[in-house]
């Protein structure tokens, strides 16, 4: 076993392997009835080289029929809890369910198969879409995508990653000169089913001394005690739970400042945990 799952048990570690593997079949049953075609796409991969992130894909979508001008990007991050999942996660949970909507507006999708934890954790997958992303930007007009026009978008952990790259983007940018017209630029940012916070890290000025609902739906579908295996595994050490890149805290008031993004978080049909959704 790998030294970066030697705080894990191997029952642990075989259980989330045993998840990953179920994920990955029930996935693979749903794509063969739901394929991108169905919500008029193709798709193709692409593999980043090993010196930019090893191992790392980013799957491109791209409307049928195609538009004789550039669309915008929508790059793309999955959830699963940084412990599973994969590409398919989003077009079930997010992509197929918007895109299929004939009203719904045509875009280039970018949707990243990055490295999981316990194996590779954070930072790992924050580095490994962000290589994506720069990817994405470097290769806009192979793409055939308007590079002014780039929304990030994910579910549940993979929210927490785009939300990451939001600020990467506004403290980083992409090497581009800022007043050039055709310069890469975020104009939105989507984020389903956030997970942004790491309990330990509310800020008492804005919610107090307690988190209720994190309390109150303990032991529900999504527990807290799950929610705490997750950041254990991903984080490893909890004090990392305060690093923007990990987990967001949105209720703080001081990591957006500067942020000129909108954010969009759906809620229907779910019961909240706080470490969801107190951006709302």
């Amino acid at each position: 076993m790998k030294s970066t799952t030697a705080h894990i048990n191997s029952a642990h570690y075989a259980s989330i392997l045993a998840g990953r593997a179920a994920t990955a079949e029930e996935e693979t049953n749903w794509r063969l009835s739901h394929s991108p075609s169905t919500w008029s796409y193709t798709s193709t991969t692409h593999t980043l080289s090993s010196e930019i992130a090893p191992g790392v894909s980013v799957e491109i979508y791209h409307p049928i029929p195609a538009p004789p001008f550039d669309l915008p990007l929508v790059f793309v991050t999955h959830g699963g809890g940084f412990l599973r999942g994969s590409p398919t996660t989003e077009e079930r949970w997010f992509l197929a369910p918007l895109f299929s909507d004939p009203t719904m507006p045509r875009a280039v999708i970018a949707n990243v198969s990055y490295r999981l934890a316990p194996e590779t954790p954070f930072p790992v997958p924050g580095e490994d879409c962000w290589a994506a992303l720069k990817w994405c930007v470097a290769h806009t007009a192979e793409l055939k995508v308007d590079v002014r026009r780039i929304i990030l978008a994910g579910s549940s952990s993979g929210a927490a990653l785009a939300a990451g790259l939001s600020q990467r983007v506004r403290d980083e940018g992409f090497n581009q000169v800022d007043n050039d017209e055709r310069s890469a630029r975020v104009t939105g940012v989507a984020l389903n089913v956030p997970v942004l916070c790491h309990p330990k890290f509310f800020p008492e000025r804005t919610l107090g001394a307690e988190t209720w609902s994190f309390e109150k739906f303990k032991d529900g579908s999504l527990s807290a005690e799950i929610m705490w295996n997750v950041w254990e595994i991903y984080l490893r050490d909890q004090k990392l739970g305060s690093d923007i890149r990990a987990l967001l805290c949105l209720t703080s008031g001081t990591t957006f400042d500067r942020l000129s993004v909108g954010y969009s978080v759906h809620l229907d049909g779910w019961e909240w945990n706080d470490e969801c959704c107190d951006c709302v």
